[in-house]
């Protein structure tokens, strides 16, 4: 397994962002906390997989993979962000599993300021499902 890209993520399922409310909202707004994020861990991106390991576990094999889209969203909006998301955007992850599509939003390597790597794990992603 070859390692090409790893760091710290936030992360959540799709449902569980769409379960937030104007509460969540608000405190993301206004609170000095990390983005609304449901799991916390650190991720790898292999030659074959995009894989999370921390409070909880996830393995996607990229022959897996629907759609990558970095950008807010109709579920993940960026009032969902401190500045509205003019700092940084989250990485909407769409895949298969068990003919199920499954969508995960993650913040890479997230700071108080916001992340400095959005667009090169989109770009690293993109870059090994087109080999």
């Amino acid at each position: 397994m070859n390692i090409l890209m790893s760091g710290h993520v936030l992360w959540s399922y799709a449902d569980e962002v769409a379960e937030s409310g104007l509460r969540d909202e608000i405190r993301a707004l206004f609170s000095m906390l990390k983005p609304m994020h449901h799991h916390e861990g650190e991720i790898m991106l292999t030659d074959n997989s995009l894989i999370i390991n921390g409070d909880s576990y996830l393995n996607i094999p990229l022959a897996n993979l629907h759609q990558l889209y970095l950008g807010f969203d109709e579920v993940f909006k960026s009032t969902y962000v401190k500045n509205v998301g003019m700092l940084w955007q989250p990485l909407r992850v769409s895949y298969y599993e068990n003919d199920h599509l499954t969508v995960v939003y993650l913040i890479r390597d997230y700071s108080f300021i916001g992340t400095a790597r959005d667009q090169q794990w989109f770009d690293a992603l993109k870059q090994v499902l087109s080999e």
